[in-house]
């Protein structure tokens, strides 16, 4: 293990999740990347940065901006002075305990645009590199790929902001325009509603500090193919600010039928897959006494179904998760001690109940700079898993 971990720190690559910091969007606003996220790291976006991605990311603080007019909204284009670029960079490093544990590197590397346009249209740009597993890899052996493409078209009345947003992802089908997205650790992804493949389409949404709704329509996989199938992804929240506490309560259904897709997120033809899923979730930012504290909780089921695109285990039952999820600034900003459990039952293609208790300790060597030891603890009857219980390192820089 000792010679992966040394790796680690050798290796110009870390590992690259679905939630991260995107220090371009800081020089725009000309704050720190804590400003939008979380005390406790950057899984989760704070009051501020829902504010900024509802947006369109067209929020401008410190950096000047060129084009337009005499004020900031003349013109058709007012984009920032400065290339709006970021690089995201990591590798993260699995090994299973006992004699049937496999030591696994991924490494990943992202390279994102993104920000202000016009005063009502912005980008989001990324352009991925993954060089699979160290042991096997079947879909994602060492080559680049566009992960995200996202313009969001957006329009502010009163206090409300309306937006609509063409996009493609390697993601989640809401992606483009959740407000709560966590990365992948919560219940949507354990029964399989965050797709492996990717997702594109139209994204429509009405957002408030205290609530939003939001409706999509999509298609499975995120590249081109023909005889599309668009299915639908309902969302609505309730985001109330009480105290010094940041609160979301709100639920997620999905409906409708789309394409299979290959492992390579293209379409295939005279396919059809099922999505009918459902997600409950609540959220809580605040400090206990000086100490930041993030907790959160998601219950998913996705409905049992032949062609279902989400759960395909073969006893014919629904598949459904409970995650629940905690961190502590032990030093704010510095020191997270993170713990996260779940509970699946015949999620996806698993024919089992399994337990997964995963322990982390998350330390800022500096704000962009992400060192995170972590073990997982695994019970149950875990078909795949076979009840290995698993430990390893993540670095990641952003800048």
């Amino acid at each position: 293990m000792l010679r992966y971990l040394v790796a680690t720190f050798t290796m110009l690559t870390v590992m690259v999740s679905n939630a991260y910091a995107i220090p371009a969007f800081a020089r725009q606003m000309g704050v720190s990347c804590s400003a939008c996220h979380s005390a406790n790291g950057y899984d989760t976006l704070n009051r501020f940065g829902r504010d900024f991605k509802a947006s369109g990311y067209t929020m401008v603080g410190g950096e000047k901006t060129i084009g337009g007019g005499e004020s900031l909204g003349d013109g058709l284009a007012s984009i920032p002075s400065a290339l709006n670029m970021s690089v995201v960079a990591g590798t993260n490093i699995d090994s299973g305990t006992g004699s049937t544990g496999t030591t696994v590197a991924t490494n990943t590397f992202g390279m994102f645009l993104g920000g202000r346009i016009s005063n009502n249209v912005g980008a989001f740009v990324e352009l991925g590199y993954n060089s699979g597993s160290a042991v096997s890899d079947t879909n994602q052996s060492d080559h680049f790929s566009l992960a995200n493409l996202v313009i969001p078209i957006t329009y502010k009345m009163g206090d409300n902001t309306y937006g609509v947003v063409p996009y493609s992802t390697d993601g989640h089908t809401a992606t483009a325009s959740e407000f709560y997205d966590n990365g992948g650790t919560g219940a949507i992804s354990h029964v399989g509603a965050r797709d492996a493949y990717g997702a594109k389409g139209l994204s429509f949404y009405v957002y408030n500090q205290d609530y939003f709704v939001n409706y999509v329509t999509w298609s499975n996989g995120n590249k081109s193919g023909s005889e599309v199938k668009l299915a639908n992804y309902f969302r609505v929240a309730y985001t109330p600010q009480i105290g010094n506490w940041d609160l979301e309560i709100g639920a997620q259904y999905m409906t409708g039928n789309t394409n299979d897709a290959d492992g390579n997120g293209f379409i295939i033809p005279n396919t059809t897959k099922t999505t009918d899923a459902y997600v409950i979730d609540a959220q809580a930012l605040g400090t206990l006494g000086k100490f930041p504290v993030d907790l959160g909780m998601s219950y998913a089921r996705a409905k049992y179904d032949a062609n279902s695109l989400f759960t395909t285990n073969t006893d014919g039952q629904d598949g459904t998760s409970l995650v629940l999820d905690a961190k502590l600034g032990v030093i704010p900003k510095v020191l997270i001690a993170m713990i996260n459990f779940s509970h699946d039952d015949h999620a996806q293609a698993s024919n089992d109940k399994v337990n997964t208790t995963h322990l982390a300790c998350r330390y800022f060597i500096a704000e962009n700079v992400k060192f995170e030891p972590y073990y997982d603890i695994i019970s149950g009857h875990a078909a795949s898993a076979d009840n290995v219980d698993t430990y390893g390192l993540a670095f990641e820089v952003a800048f």
